[in-house]
């Protein structure tokens, strides 16, 4: 395999759209708090719909009617819409998992990752294209440091992993042409940052 095909398949098996999946995974499996099976499969099954199925619905219908080339959505005008709309879903999902107690910690990954997208969302009118793929990781991490102090638990090891595939990331979406440095730097921090700084806030107000 080239480094161009290595680099084009870890995109895709790192695709951002699949970050809040892994999250609600990690919090309904590797944290103290117990779930029914039912209660289970409804979450994944919210988490499913709201975060890939009705996106990739919603890219798939602009994409016909041309208001973007592809999934990638490589032009920085191709973008707006489609953040709009993952935002849109993001507040959705943080409403229904603040309305139980026991879900308060995926309401704050959701409402965090809205904040993240309209961020990319405001650094659109400013030229920068942020990588969606190094901002799905930063939240993903953000997430995973917020349980490890809500939970005592130990991710020490995960939490370097990603650190280290975060570099490896940036690195594939920098050789594809897809993101120059900043753009993958400021990705990852804007995805990190609200994840921390949105329980710091809910904590104080």
């Amino acid at each position: 395999m080239t480094s161009h095909n290595f680099n084009r398949f870890l995109s895709v098996i790192v695709h951002p759209i699949l970050y809040p999946l892994l999250a609600t995974l990690v919090f309904l499996y590797f944290t103290p708090r117990y779930f029914p099976v039912y209660t289970q499969y409804v979450f994944l099954s919210m988490v499913l719909i709201g975060t890939i199925a009705f996106p990739l619905l919603i890219l798939g219908i602009l994409k016909k009617s041309k208001l973007i080339e592809s999934f990638h959505l490589s032009d920085q005008s191709e973008r707006k819409t489609p953040l709009i709309v993952f935002t849109l879903m993001a507040l959705m999902m943080s409403r229904v998992f603040f309305k139980l107690e026991s879900s308060y910690d995926l309401g704050v990954y959701f409402i965090a990752g809205s904040m993240s997208f309209l961020i990319a969302y405001w650094f659109l009118w400013l030229r920068y294209k942020l990588s969606l793929h190094t901002m799905g990781l930063g939240s993903f991490l953000g997430f995973l440091l917020q349980l490890s102090l809500n939970y005592h638990l130990n991710y020490l090891l995960l939490i370097g992993s990603l650190f280290v595939f975060f570099g490896i990331i940036a690195k594939a979406r920098i050789e594809l042409g897809a993101h120059n440095f900043k753009e993958t730097i400021w990705g990852f921090v804007m995805g990190i940052l609200p994840q921390l700084l949105i329980p710091f806030l809910y904590q104080n107000i």
